[in-house]
């Protein structure tokens, strides 16, 4: 058990480059007692960006951008950048799986058709998903890097774990 002392807190930066002061919050399991920590969907487990950082980044990437001038345009480490992007393509294939469950209970009429060779094309088919589901909640949804956040289940640029 975490005691009220051990709170878990540190900054993350966003977009437009200011530092952004996060504090989850912790929950217990009702079942097994666990502790978990509660993550705002903008968020992604380990990571000193914003979804929408990391989400930017992503997409140069799929657009052709090199590492370098990613790096320059977000005031990122290149390293930083190099692994984000290295993730996400190792991650590809599930990402594009979960966009297109996610697209197909939304609305199948919103799934990409156009098929390319580069892994970070899963980044089309997600963000097909977050404007469907944005057409189908509302803006109840968020903005869509913290859409596509919990349509990943957080694991953006991690291995859902196996088992």
């Amino acid at each position: 058990m975490v005691s009220s002392e051990q709170q878990v807190s540190g900054t993350v930066r966003d977009l437009d480059g200011a530092r952004l002061r996060v504090r989850p919050d912790r929950a217990s399991c009702t079942s097994s007692g666990a502790t978990h920590v509660l993550l705002n969907a903008a968020l992604l487990a380990r990571r000193s960006a914003t979804a929408r950082v990391i989400g930017t980044a992503l997409t140069r990437a799929a657009g052709g951008q090199s590492h370098r001038r990613i790096a320059e345009a977000l005031n990122t480490p290149v390293a930083t950048v190099r692994g984000r992007v290295r993730c996400a393509r190792a991650t590809a294939v599930e990402l594009w799986q979960l966009g297109v469950q996610a697209v197909v209970a939304f609305d199948r009429d919103a799934l990409p058709t156009v098929d390319r060779a580069d892994p970070l094309a899963a980044l089309d088919v997600l963000v097909a998903a977050a404007a469907a589901a944005r057409r189908r909640f509302g803006h109840a949804v968020g903005p869509p890097w913290t859409a596509i956040t919990v349509l990943t289940r957080g694991r953006l640029l991690a291995r859902a774990p196996t088992g």
